[in-house]
């Protein structure tokens, strides 16, 4: 009887020592978590309005959509500095066709190498990135990259101005950028719900 008593307290003590070990676990993965999220701060999405852009702390652009009943477009739209033309990033939901405006096609419904995503991950609810430097654009969702355009491979009809030079910001920097309500002929588009901007580090 005794020596299965303490077997018992010895029991008791290992699991409530297992317990503590998890709390004390969960408690680090919440704060790790916590401090990956604090960097980047929710703001609510207004369709059409322009918003200006930090580098420092909007670099790469974060925004998160989510899929309706239909699957609709969404569109990006960047203002370079006065006298640069204006560049724009739209997908298709449908297709997750793809257009850089001024590189790409513009057939959003296509499935041809270059101007679709691959690999996106499941929805509704989607955080995409999106990014760029001298040679490449760049875009990422749930952080899995799903499209990289090099500017080299425009199509012919666009020279290098429009494509290159523009979205890599050698002809100006990026100014301002929105979010489309509404497309060429006024059908409604897949606004996000909401942008991120990196917040307090500390």
């Amino acid at each position: 009887w005794y020596q299965r008593r303490v077997r018992g307290r010895a029991l008791c003590c290992a699991i409530q020592s297992l317990k503590m070990k998890i709390v004390y676990l969960l408690l680090l993965l919440s704060l790790l978590l916590l401090s990956v999220e604090g960097k980047w701060e929710s703001r609510p999405v207004l369709a059409d309005l322009r918003y200006a852009y930090d580098k420092e702390n909007m670099f790469p652009i974060r925004y998160k959509t989510v899929s309706g009943d239909e699957p609709g477009q969404t569109w990006l739209t960047f203002y370079y500095n006065t006298g640069s033309p204006w560049g724009q990033l739209r997908w298709n939901e449908r297709s997750w066709g793809v257009e850089l405006y001024g590189c790409t096609d513009d057939k959003l419904y296509t499935t041809n190498k270059g101007d679709r995503f691959e690999n996106v991950p499941e929805g509704p609810e989607r955080v995409w990135e999106v990014s760029w430097n001298d040679t490449a654009f760049s875009v990422k969702c749930n952080g899995e990259k799903v499209w990289k355009f090099q500017y080299k491979d425009r199509l012919d009809k666009f020279s290098d101005s429009l494509c290159g030079d523009k979205y890599g910001e050698k002809r100006g920097p990026l100014k301002t950028f929105k979010f489309n309500k509404t497309g060429a002929h006024g059908e409604l588009l897949n606004a996000p719900r909401e942008f991120f901007i990196k917040g307090d580090k500390e």
